[in-house]
């Protein structure tokens, strides 16, 4: 609600949010940006649209997400839930709508850091040999034997691919966004610590990858597809999650012993 046409307390939290997230896109990253919509709208929402701003309060907020606890929810996914909650509120109290932000002094369990899964060479062998004809098993094991990250494989084209130097040049990835009514997958340019990364291609990537160029008629644009477009960022990140539970490297983002 706006109060002779101005912003205030009385607003529901969705109002507020809505206004919010408009207004300071610019100082987000297209890929936070994503991540702060698809929070609000399944996670926050269902609990907090239709409150006024003013009557959010430190026990209703510590209520909320001792019942998330309860219900299961993880300390990662909850931690996400509060810096979101926490930051629209700290513009509501730039605004002056509320005195004080509900969040400030909660604390949530602490995350135990996980080590990361390492595949050495052997795993990687054995996982081609256990789960030879599974499907995305070429793109996988392309993008474990070059270190890439999924929306790095998934942008790869084949002009960025020199077979005859042995060499891929990784300078885009796939993102994916919320564009306020549902989820998309974007191409945006992509450097790591501000220098593009040229590959080595190993004998293994290198046979990987003309076996997947000999199937296909197309020798431009996207490597790895899906019904003849870029392969779904979801779809190939379901895929490989569960393909990597399945020999027990669960959380492994890439990364071989090389």
């Amino acid at each position: 609600m706006k109060k002779n046409g101005k912003l205030s307390g009385k607003m529901t939290f969705q109002a507020w949010a809505e206004y919010w997230m408009k207004n300071t896109e610019g100082f987000r990253t297209m890929t936070t940006d994503a991540k702060y919509q698809e929070i609000l709208r399944s996670a926050l929402m269902p609990a907090f649209s239709e409150t006024p701003l003013e009557e959010i309060t430190e026990e209703g907020v510590m209520r909320f997400f001792a019942e998330e606890k309860e219900g299961g929810r993880s300390v990662a996914r909850m931690t996400q839930m509060l810096t979101v909650l926490a930051a629209s509120l700290t513009g509501a109290v730039n605004h002056n709508l509320i005195p004080r932000n509900p969040c400030a002094n909660l604390k949530l369990p602490r995350r135990i850091r996980q080590e990361c899964a390492i595949l050495t060479d052997e795993d990687i062998r054995n996982l081609a040999k256990e789960h030879a004809g599974t499907p995305w098993l070429p793109m996988i094991l392309i993008m474990l034997f070059l270190g890439l990250r999924v929306g790095e494989a998934i942008g790869l084209d084949w002009e960025k691919v020199d077979m005859d130097r042995r060499e891929a040049r990784i300078d885009q990835q796939c993102v994916s966004y919320y564009d306020g009514q549902r989820t998309r997958t974007k191409l945006v340019p992509y450097t790591k610590n501000g220098v593009i990364r040229t590959l080595p291609l190993c004998d293994a990537a290198m046979e990987y990858l003309r076996e997947i160029r000999d199937r296909t008629a197309e020798h431009r644009g996207p490597v790895f597809r899906e019904g003849g477009e870029r392969v779904k960022y979801a779809s190939f990140y379901y895929a490989f999650n569960k393909l990597m539970a399945a020999i027990g490297a669960q959380g492994t983002n890439a990364f071989t012993s090389n």
